[in-house]
């Protein structure tokens, strides 16, 4: 910084080299920002489904049968409800339900999962890319 005119200033370059050098930082960290912001998502999607798998389980115990409507596949959650933007689509001649979780912040794409009656399976559909475990089969030996 140097004096021109007798004033305390920055000089056209020093304030070039620093608007360049905020830029390079900005095209590093903000796709890294929306790849956290998509894990939460896809983390806490995740979580919604395995409290459904569980209701179910619980209803099951309960009642010795799988939910076998709408409203009592919902009934499976804490408060009745899915979170905000998920979807369900039911089904009552196959008794089954697709069930679509909202899109991803960055690319809006979504997730969905169909859940059976028959068996009280809550099976992955395909979406945006979640790598699920796979449960062992009976068979299986840990």
């Amino acid at each position: 910084m140097k004096r021109l005119f007798g004033k305390k200033g920055f000089t056209l370059i020093e304030i070039v080299i620093v608007i360049v050098l905020l830029s390079i930082l900005a095209a590093v960290a903000y796709p890294k920002y929306l790849d956290l912001r998509d894990d939460a998502h896809k983390s806490a999607d995740l979580a919604t489904i395995s409290a459904l798998r569980a209701g179910v389980h619980i209803y099951f115990a309960k009642y010795h049968k799988f939910p076998d409507t709408e409203k009592r596949l919902l009934g499976c959650l804490e408060d009745g409800k899915l979170p905000k933007g998920w979807t369900i689509k039911w089904n009552d001649d196959t008794k089954t339900a697709k069930i679509t979780c909202n899109g991803l912040p960055s690319t809006g794409e979504t997730h969905s999962w169909i859940y059976t009656a028959a068996d009280g399976s809550i099976m992955d559909a395909g979406g945006h890319g979640f790598e699920t475990e796979t449960p062992p089969s009976e068979t299986e030996t840990p």
